[in-house]
């Protein structure tokens, strides 16, 4: 556990573990990985790991690499950074797709107080 709190607190993984760390401040079992929901755990692991296809990552990876200002949504007025937060709380063209996401997320397989910065 040291091991793993020396990594947490290093920047030396920073920016893959952005938002891993965002989530993940204790060393132990989360409970969302109980939901017998195979998409709903899928989707939050990836969230957590930065394993998507938002903007903040397929940036990284583009022929000519991306600096972080200009990885935008394409999909709002905003002209925000696509990353995490944008869209998990922000952008409108997501709206739907969220509501789905948290219905799932908070329909009694998962106990969403796991997912408090607090824990």
């Amino acid at each position: 556990m040291d091991e793993w709190e020396r990594l947490m607190n290093s920047n030396t993984l920073y920016p893959i573990m952005r938002t891993y760390r965002t989530f993940k401040s204790t060393f132990q079992f989360e409970q969302y990985k109980n939901t017998s929901d195979f998409r709903v755990r899928k989707a939050i692991s990836k969230l957590r790991l930065s394993s998507h296809p938002l903007c903040i990552e397929t940036g990284r990876y583009s022929r000519l690499k991306l600096p972080i200002h200009e990885r935008l949504c394409q999909h709002c007025y905003t002209k925000s950074v696509e990353d995490e937060l944008h869209f998990l709380v922000q952008c409108d063209f997501y709206n739907e797709l969220r509501c789905d996401f948290y219905d799932k997320l908070f329909d009694g397989n998962v106990n969403a107080s796991n997912f408090s910065e607090n824990e």
